[in-house]
């Protein structure tokens, strides 16, 4: 998978401590960097990476139709777009969710 990251963003993205903060403005990158980290972590057979906002329409507009197209070549098949699914060929799950309900 070919997926490209400022310079500040790869710093983030391979640090390896468990716990990071980040305080970031406007445009820098930080939902990019949140569904890297998460195809990071659906990567593998049996894994689930879940992407929870504030409410389901929030994920769906805000990461949906960026998480689509970083795994577009990566699907097991097509992206349950009702339930905001993505099923990878590694054999991960990527479930968006809201904490409203």
């Amino acid at each position: 998978m070919k997926i490209r990251l400022k310079s500040r963003q790869g710093k983030i993205f391979r640090c390896k401590q468990r716990f990071r903060i980040l305080v970031a403005g406007r445009r820098f990158g930080k939902t990019y960097l949140a569904l890297t980290e998460l195809i990071r972590g659906a990567w593998g057979p049996g894994r689930i990476a879940w992407y929870v906002c504030p409410t389901y329409r929030q994920g769906k507009r805000v990461a949906w139709k960026t998480l689509k197209w970083m795994t577009k070549g990566y699907w097991a098949k097509l992206p349950n777009e009702t339930d905001l699914t993505i099923e990878l060929t590694s054999g991960g799950t990527i479930p968006l969710r809201g904490a409203d309900n």
